[in-house]
């Protein structure tokens, strides 16, 4: 599925988005994830929760999944209208199975 959407602030690197492992590697008992295995079964047309840096804080918003390969590479537009951060809904977004903190199957 080919959307007529760019990539923007992300691709440009203005944004980045928080790696979920490493977070959960510092903070064990009270950053909780998903397996890297369930991770890994997002396919196209679910939502998944990326957490996107902000500087001060993590901005938590969901993404619909459009594309994957084989559990290793996500493409997605943003589903959320963001408060902090220089972003647009419907925006692409390029995320690895590191950056979903959760996921719901077949989106909305």
């Amino acid at each position: 599925m080919r959307l007529g959407l760019t990539f923007d602030a992300v691709e440009r690197g203005a944004i980045r988005i928080i790696n979920i492992e490493k977070w959960h590697e510092q903070y064990p008992a009270t950053f909780a994830i998903l397996t890297r295995q369930d991770r890994e079964r997002v396919r196209s047309g679910d939502l998944v929760k990326l957490v996107f840096d902000t500087g001060k804080r993590g901005e938590r918003m969901w993404v619909k999944v459009v594309e994957c390969v084989e559990g290793r590479a996500y493409v997605g537009v943003l589903d959320n209208a963001p408060l902090f951060l220089p972003m647009r809904y419907g925006e692409l977004v390029r995320f690895g199975p590191e950056h979903i903190l959760d996921y719901w199957v077949g989106g909305a």
